[in-house]
């Protein structure tokens, strides 16, 4: 993932692609659920510009996100909460124990399935629980320097996902359904 980091900063910082990682519409049905599972520590992976960090700190005191097409840590530090987003390759980066959950809101299908096995046993060995919301379509994007890419690199249905993420953790996986099939949620582990 880390050689496709200098292509996800030009898409960032591009004028034709100001809305790209941004978006409360891709956590805002997910956000219920995560707010009243009493977290105190969130990690977010693929956070983007990070508006989804910024909705879940809302009642979560604690949220760091990790992207590689960031400014190396931006800290944001309130009254009775703390949020930080951190650039790092989320296929490699050491992820810090001790998460109430970890959420990664359209970002897994970013990943080359080969990574996706490795990812989630990293995510299980820092949390019990994580909330993965997943599109299965094509992301073409024209590049500044005029090439096009799909940014979706793996395109499976809910049933792969659930299967493969339950093979490597052994956790129980409940898919959610959204208003457009195109994409869904993931709740792994333990969600009350």
């Amino acid at each position: 993932m880390s050689d496709m980091a200098e292509m996800y900063e030009s898409i960032y910082c591009d004028p034709a692609h100001a809305a790209y990682g941004r978006g409360i519409s891709r956590c805002a049905e997910f956000l219920p659920r995560i707010w009243s599972a009493n977290l105190h520590r969130v990690l977010a992976l693929g956070c983007g510009h990070g508006e989804e960090l910024a909705a879940i700190s809302g009642r979560v005191p604690y949220c760091v996100g990790i992207d590689f097409a960031l400014p190396p840590c931006v800290w944001y530090d309130f009254p009775d909460r703390r949020l930080a987003r951190i650039r790092g390759d989320i296929t490699t980066a050491d992820l810090p124990p001790g998460w109430d959950a970890v959420v990664s809101f359209d970002v897994m299908e970013h990943l080359r399935e080969e990574d996706i096995g490795p990812l989630m046993r990293r995510i299980m060995s820092v949390t019990q629980r994580a909330c993965l919301v997943i599109a299965n379509m094509p992301d073409p994007h024209r590049l500044p320097d005029g090439r096009t890419v799909d940014l979706h690199l793996t395109q499976r249905p809910p049933e792969w996902w659930q299967a493969r993420i339950a093979s490597v953790t052994g956790w129980r996986v409940e898919v959610q359904a959204l208003r457009y099939p195109e994409r869904f949620g993931l709740w792994c582990g333990e969600w009350s």
